[in-house]
C-alpha cells in the first residue's frame, strides 16, 4: 500500500483531457497478485514441497478525499462516479510517478460535518498499477485550465431530523454515500500462466 502525504499531485485522465485534482493526505493506492501453488517431488528428496509463482494480478485498489468547490474544476471526478465510465489516474510525487490504468470508481461518499468544508471521498479500482517515471514523468494528455479561485462549501447550519424529531445538536458528522457494482471480466489461462516469469507479464 502506498500513502504519500506531501508534494503529491493526483491527475485525472480521461478523453485525452487532463484535470488536475485536489485531494487530502489520505490518499492510498495498492494491487496485490494471486500466486499459484504446484507440489514438487525431487530425486534428492522423496517429500513434497509447495513450489509457488505469481501468476495473475487482482484489481488495484486506490481510494482519496477531496473538497468539493462551488466552481467545477473537480466535478469530473463527481461525473465519473456516476455514469461509471473508466478514466486513468496518474499519481505524482518528487520521487515517482504512478499510473493507475482504465479505472472505475466503486464508492462515493459525501462527508457532511460542522465547521468544515464539504468532502467527497472516493474509492475506486483500475486493472494495473505501475511505477511510469520519476517526479519529471510528462502525463499525457491536454491540460484543463483551472479556475482562478478555489470557492469552498461550508456546510454552517444543519438540520437533521429522524422520525420529526429534530436531532441536529447530538449529530457531529453525517455522510451520502453512493455505491456502484463492479465486475471484472476474468482473465486466466493455462498458455499464458506458463509464460508468466514475474509481475511485468503478469495476467491483468
Amino acid at each position: 500500500m502506498t500513502n504519500f502525504k506531501r508534494n503529491t499531485k493526483v491527475y485525472l485522465v480521461h478523453s485525452n483531457n487532463k484535470y488536475e485534482l485536489d485531494v487530502y493526505p489520505d490518499l492510498e493506492f495498492t494491487q496485490t497478485f494471486t500466486e499459484k501453488t504446484t507440489s514438487l517431488k525431487t530425486l534428492h528428496s522423496q517429500d513434497f514441497f509447495e513450489r509457488s509463482s505469481i501468476v495473475k494480478a487482482n484489481p488495484a485498489n486506490f481510494s482519496f478525499t477531496m473538497p468539493v468547490l462551488q466552481e467545477d474544476d473537480l466535478k469530473v471526478a463527481f461525473n465519473r462516479l456516476l455514469d461509471c465510465l473508466s478514466f486513468d489516474l496518474y499519481i505524482q510525487s518528487d520521487e515517482s510517478t504512478f499510473h493507475l490504468d482504465n479505472c472505475v470508481f466503486t464508492n462515493g461518499s459525501f462527508v457532511i460535518e460542522r465547521s468544515t468544508e464539504l468532502r467527497l471521498t472516493l474509492a475506486g479500482e483500475a486493472e494495473k498499477l505501475n511505477r511510469v517515471g520519476n517526479g519529471s514523468y510528462t502525463i499525457p494528455g491536454s491540460a484543463v485550465a483551472r479556475a482562478s479561485s478555489r470557492t469552498y462549501l461550508r456546510p454552517l447550519e444543519t438540520t437533521i431530523t429522524l422520525d420529526s424529531a429534530n436531532i441536529s445538536s447530538e449529530v457531529f458528522r453525517v455522510s451520502a454515500e453512493l455505491q456502484n457494482d463492479i465486475s471484472w471480466t476474468a482473465y486466466e489461462t493455462v498458455h499464458v500462466g506458463i509464460d508468466v516469469t514475474n509481475r511485468s507479464n503478469a495476467m491483468y
